[in-house]
């Protein structure tokens, strides 16, 4: 309700503090996407009004936002903007209260003047009016008013040398704290730099370990001469795989998205290569949908290990190439299939499944596909047509500056402009294509795209 009177009031400052506290009540509840969007209209709004107290509120939220996320470097980078403005209050907090003090110590100077010419001037009086009475009674309040203001001045002066030790005393304390604190910055950037060199040195060798798995280029452009793979993972290693075998003269080629990205995306990811190679080599199986059948038993059978239930799977687009009858055979879960004739770009629609754990499942469906010379064939996962980007879209303007989704018919309308080029001249477009869309912002899935041409 206050966030909403401070929009219409135009209450800028306000508004700052309203985001402030929406962002920290959502990173308590761990909604970290509308914890972030908050922070981030709350420094905006702040460091146009100059603000650093706010400034360094939303600094710190966001710290810990990217910390959950493991992004330890924007992580760091926050945390030092957070140090930097609490540094600058500290410092504008110091300096007024030394001026505060300074006028304070001008005051009593001054009063003490006032009151000691005032009483001078009253013992002037009464001395002249007395003077012809006692002259050595007057001589006598001289040197007492004499030695009453010298007690005076020095008790002012000792009280502003105590004060001003007082002061030094702080001021050192404080330049200790900052010492410290700067100390403990260093500290946590070495250890922070460290677990991040574990850390990429660990996925750099699960990412050896992963490639061991993706069939060499040299084996798909032997068995397939005309094709090109597009696979760009989000992280160094990815959920997203393609498999490409060939076996009784027969050529079957899969793009294939498992459940997340990263390293959980690619543990998963080994265990269905493993269900994909077993179901061809082990149990013979040549008939797409079968093996997608035993696949997901073989998957399942894997997970059911686990004292834990576990739904993670795989979505797939599986090909079957007969090239010597000329036969095309397929089967899907979830991803279709596309292929261009005579430009014209027909979808074949996948089972509504995902191979793992799923409610109610039915058998995978086979299709056979008659196809011309030259017809081209894509399959894909869903990562290219998610990204978010396009024009007007840049990382620093939260989640109104994400731009929009490319979406699948921008996707199927850059296949059919290109089906005609070379297959490698393809491959350049669309990557070209999504670098351009995605721009400055992170992103959002891997990407797996196969184009062959038959």
């Amino acid at each position: 309700q206050s966030l909403k009177l401070r929009e219409e009031t135009h209450n800028s400052s306000g508004l700052a503090l309203s985001y402030s506290s929406l962002a920290e009540h959502m990173l308590k509840k761990g909604r970290l996407n509308e914890a972030f969007d908050y922070s981030q209209k709350c420094l905006k709004i702040s460091k146009d009004l100059g603000s650093p107290e706010r400034i360094k509120d939303a600094a710190l939220i966001l710290k810990k936002i990217y910390e959950k996320q493991h992004k330890f470097k924007e992580a760091l980078g926050m945390y030092q903007l957070y140090i930097q403005m609490k540094d600058s209050i500290f410092n504008e907090d110091t300096r007024k209260g030394a001026i505060k003090k300074g006028f304070q110590i001008e005051y009593e100077k001054q009063a003490a003047k006032d009151s000691i010419a005032s009483d001078a001037k009253i013992k002037e009086e009464k001395l002249r009016h007395d003077l012809e009475i006692n002259k050595q009674r007057s001589y006598t309040y001289g040197g007492l008013i004499g030695l009453g203001f010298m007690v005076l001045v020095a008790a002012v002066s000792f009280r502003a040398y105590r004060n001003k030790r007082r002061s030094n005393i702080i001021i050192s304390r404080q330049k200790l704290e900052v010492e410290r604190e700067k100390q403990i910055v260093e500290d946590q950037k070495h250890i922070i730099a460290e677990k991040n060199k574990e850390i990429v040195d660990s996925i750099n060798y699960a990412k050896r370990l992963q490639d061991a798995i993706l069939p060499p280029a040299e084996f798909i452009d032997k068995v397939l001469p005309n094709n090109f793979v597009l696979y760009l993972p989000k992280d160094i290693i990815a959920g997203d795989f393609y498999w490409c075998e060939e076996k009784a003269g027969k050529v079957f080629i899969a793009a294939a998205d498992s459940t997340g990205h990263g390293v959980p995306g690619a543990m998963v990811s080994v265990v269905c290569s493993n269900a994909l190679n077993r179901s061809l080599k082990e149990f013979h199986i040549n008939d797409p949908g079968k093996i997608l059948d035993k696949t997901r038993e073989l998957v399942l059978e894997t997970f059911e290990k686990s004292t834990k239930e576990v739904k993670d799977g795989m979505d797939i687009s599986l090909l079957c190439m007969d090239i010597a009858d000329k036969k095309i055979y397929w089967s899907g879960a979830n991803n279709p299939l596309w292929y261009i004739q005579d430009n014209v770009l027909t979808e074949i629609t996948a089972n509504k499944q995902s191979i793992g754990k799923t409610d109610n499942p039915v058998s995978f469906t086979t299709h056979s596909i008659d196809y011309k010379d030259g017809s081209v064939f894509y399959l894909f996962t869903d990562g290219y047509a998610d990204q978010f980007g396009g024009p007007g879209a840049h990382p620093n303007d939260g989640s109104a500056g994400r731009g929009k989704k490319f979406k699948y018919k921008q996707l199927s309308e850059l296949l059919v402009a290109n089906c005609n080029l070379p297959m490698h001249q393809q491959k350049e477009n669309l990557e070209q294509k999504f670098t351009s869309w995605k721009g400055e912002l992170e992103q959002v899935d891997d990407v797996c795209i196969i184009g062959i041409r038959l």
